[in-house]
């Protein structure tokens, strides 16, 4: 069931995302740079809107089969920085705080 959903969650959430999100998602992205850590990264919709002055994004994602669809999203983008998944939840993380 979760795998099910999350194939079709890109799907399910293109009409907001062409009405709104991607404006948003754009704005709010606009000013980073360098390392940037983002919790809770699903499919990956935030990918296209990261500035070129990020260096690295670390994307976290705890579920698998959103992992799954966020990696074949970071495959195929073009992008100007490195990008890192990890297996994680915003109170887990696996690293220290400042060390990303």
């Amino acid at each position: 069931m979760r795998s099910a959903f999350a194939r079709r969650y890109d799907q399910l959430t293109a009409r907001m995302e062409d009405a709104w999100l991607q404006e948003a998602r754009a704005d709010l992205l606009a000013g980073l740079s360098g390392t940037v850590v983002e919790l809770g990264a699903g499919t990956g919709h935030n990918l296209e809107h990261y500035p070129e002055t990020v260096e690295r994004l670390v994307l976290t994602e705890p579920s698998a089969a959103m992992r799954d669809q966020l990696r074949t999203r970071v495959n195929e983008a073009s992008r100007p920085f490195d990008v890192e998944i990890v297996d994680a939840t915003a109170d887990r993380l696996p690293f220290n705080d400042g060390t990303a």
